[in-house]
């Protein structure tokens, strides 16, 4: 009987010393896209953190593929240990998983670990559209239903659907026009052949700044550092309004509660380093790190909104 209590307590206690002493070897931080854009280059920053604070290499894994899903998946099956972990993006875990079938819940699959990064967007026109605001667009837009339009990097990315929710807030009329990539609609924009598109900041910074393009609206939450006086969709009369581009580290459902807060503090303590906010700033990111709960809440909300706009608009996959 001794022999028994005493296996039963080693096997008891034997997860939360590994949860103690993680980690004692190396790390794989799987990313679902290719090396050198910026949910790769996040990755490596928080991989930078938490190799420096451990003593563990941490191995940053491309797998790029079906909106990141494929790579979602696959850390979704691995080893609930924490040497297999994620950067999570919301264009994977909120919207891809709405538009094509996942082999994972991002509900239930994964533990979220902390925020990282925001990435702003803008809506924007050309010089010569009669608005220099959101509410005289919105004016212009409901004299002529029908008539505008709209552009983004794609059918059913972030862009794509914060602008059927501008839609939908503001009760207008424009048709989407999906392009393969910013490049091209912002070169339809300065060409006068398309009248607005919703844009990641730092594809059109540089025309935003010059004036080739007129900054209507900033679609995130809050306002951009880089664009002080660009007020957001919310503060033009559409409270509530927000499209986060969020980066995130996650895990897979099962790993330790003492490993997750582990993680998470190093995360945190990268966030706040000046050298990482002057880099994810280059790249219009804005480093905002927090509670494993916020992530929680942000995945939640988000998946919850982008289905319902999703099913609204009848977005099908191409």
């Amino acid at each position: 009987m001794r022999s028994i209590l005493i296996a039963l307590t080693l096997a008891l206690t034997a997860p939360l010393a590994q949860a103690q002493d993680y980690p004692v070897k190396p790390i794989r931080f799987i990313v679902g896209y290719a090396a050198g854009g910026a949910t790769d280059i996040g990755a490596r920053l928080v991989g930078e953190g938490w190799q420096k604070s451990f003593g563990q290499p941490v191995l940053v894994e491309n797998r790029p593929g079906a909106s990141g899903m494929l790579a979602a998946d696959f850390v979704s099956r691995a080893v609930p240990d924490g040497y297999t972990l994620m950067m999570g993006t919301g264009g994977t875990l909120t919207i891809a998983v709405h538009l094509s079938k996942a082999n994972f819940d991002p509900l239930k699959d994964f533990i979220p670990i902390a925020p990282f990064a925001l990435n702003d967007a803008a809506l924007i026109v050309n010089v010569n559209f009669p608005a220099k605001n959101l509410q005289e667009l919105v004016e212009v837009v409901k004299k002529s239903p029908g008539r505008y339009s709209f552009g983004s990097s794609g059918l059913g990315g972030p862009t794509h659907l914060g602008g059927e929710l501008l839609k939908i807030r503001a009760g207008i009329d424009i048709q989407h026009v999906p392009y393969k990539g910013d490049a091209q609609a912002l070169a339809d924009i300065l060409g006068g052949n398309l009248p607005m598109m919703m844009v990641s900041v730092p594809s059109a910074a540089q025309q935003m700044k010059s004036g080739a393009v007129r900054a209507i609206a900033l679609l995130s939450a809050k306002r951009s550092p880089d664009f002080p006086d660009l007020p957001t969709v919310a503060e033009s009369g559409y409270p509530g309004y927000a499209v986060n581009q969020w980066v995130a580290p996650i895990a897979p459902a099962g790993v330790s509660q003492t490993i997750i807060l582990k993680l998470n503090a190093v995360v945190q303590q990268v966030a706040r380093d000046p050298e990482v906010m002057r880099k994810m700033a280059a790249m219009g990111s804005r480093a905002e790190a927090g509670p494993p709960e916020e992530l929680g809440r942000v995945i939640r909300e988000d998946y919850a909104r982008w289905g319902e706009i999703i099913r609204t608009a009848g977005i099908k996959p191409e």
